[in-house]
């Protein structure tokens, strides 16, 4: 329940949160600054925002098998303006279809015997609109865009390819049989108001789920438990009033590229997932964190990297070194693109002066 009520709480504050930026003069960058966040004293994610802007992050330990830790980062501003862009790490969901001798399915409830948080499968639009509902308090309604990506098949048939083989692994050893597997993506912008002002709210979210069948041999007859364990392995969040759409859309899509959980933390939990099992055996999984805790820091001592993101897949852009070694993300519809004082990435469409004292950079290939 701790998991539900931090993801519920952190999507209601940004109801009341405007991203507030002035229109874009002609020929006038953009720009971005990326800041590591620390969990015990390891780097375990990042977070892009525009200069002048406070980034944030916060982890968290909850009571799930998968996915124990969770990682949120948030972006606003500081000089008296109004906004929120959010950031969520993996997020995992049970959805029980048959479970003979069990509690069977609690919508929006944790299933304390399972680990797990109960909601009813959802493909990456409707997870969208779930979302949605949460922020606003009521159904979103249709949204005024929806991208699905089509240009990310063959990643997604591959994830699900993924999946498959891994769930086939565990079909020998527990009388459990893959039904199907569906990985899905999704950004959708609603329409709405907040404090009087017609604004967009922009949710971006992947899912991956895997629906299974276990059987217990029994003395009359087999006991059965079938569910879709799923999870959206990213979740992003945005509102902005329409006047300034064209701008705080430039601003959402350099905050998706440059803001994620580690591949340390990602495998952290991966890690996890098999070894919380074997050390809680059904006991309380709070028992599990000071072990966890230790994993997160094997984990993340090796590094800060962040390889084969989504996004990678589903933007068109360039990757830039900067002068720290580390790397960032800018779309091919920029072709300006500088590094100024303190890691401010600065980046345009159009000509501009090269501010002061910063350096051109150029595309990796």
């Amino acid at each position: 329940m701790r998991r539900f009520a931090l993801w519920t709480l952190a999507l209601l504050l940004i109801l009341p949160m405007l991203l507030a930026v002035p229109a874009m003069g002609e020929g006038e960058p953009l720009s971005f600054t990326v800041t590591d966040i620390q969990y015990g004293g390891q780097t375990v994610g990042r977070v892009s925002v525009p200069a002048g802007w406070e980034a944030s992050g916060t982890v968290s330990f909850g009571d799930n098998i998968e996915d124990a830790w969770l990682l949120m980062l948030q972006a606003k501003p500081t000089n008296g303006e109004i906004g929120l862009m959010s950031y969520f790490s993996g997020m995992p969901y049970l959805d029980i279809l048959r479970w003979d001798g069990g509690t069977g399915h609690q919508d929006g409830q944790h299933n304390a015997q399972l680990h797990a948080d109960m909601l009813h499968y959802k493909s990456a639009p409707a997870y969208c609109d779930h979302i949605a509902a949460q922020i606003l308090g009521r159904a979103p309604g249709t949204p005024v865009a929806d991208e699905q990506y089509p240009q990310a098949t063959a990643l997604l048939e591959r994830k699900e390819r993924e999946l498959l083989k891994k769930g086939n692994a565990l079909s020998g050893l527990s009388n459990v049989s893959v039904d199907w597997v569906d990985c899905t993506v999704c950004m959708r912008r609603y329409a709405t108001e907040v404090a009087g002002v017609p604004s967009y709210l922009c949710v971006m979210a992947g899912v991956e789920g895997v629906q299974s069948t276990g059987k217990v041999p029994g003395i009359y007859a087999d006991l059965v438990i079938q569910t879709i364990s799923w999870k959206a392995p990213f979740t992003y969040t945005m509102i902005c009033p329409v006047e300034n759409w064209d701008r705080g859309s430039a601003i959402f899509d350099q905050f998706i590229e440059n803001s994620a959980a580690s591949d340390q933390f990602e495998a952290t939990n991966e890690r996890l997932t098999t070894e919380l099992v074997n050390i809680i055996a059904g006991g309380p999984l709070t028992g599990g964190q000071t072990y966890s805790e230790r994993v997160l820091g094997e984990e993340a001592a090796s590094g800060d990297d962040y390889t084969d993101r989504y996004s990678d897949y589903l933007f068109d852009a360039n990757d830039y070194t900067l002068s720290d070694g580390s790397h960032v993300k800018v779309s091919t519809a920029y072709d300006y693109v500088y590094e100024g004082d303190n890691g401010v990435v600065y980046y345009s469409d159009s000509a501009f002066a090269q501010p002061g004292g910063s350096t051109e950079l150029t595309p990796n290939r």
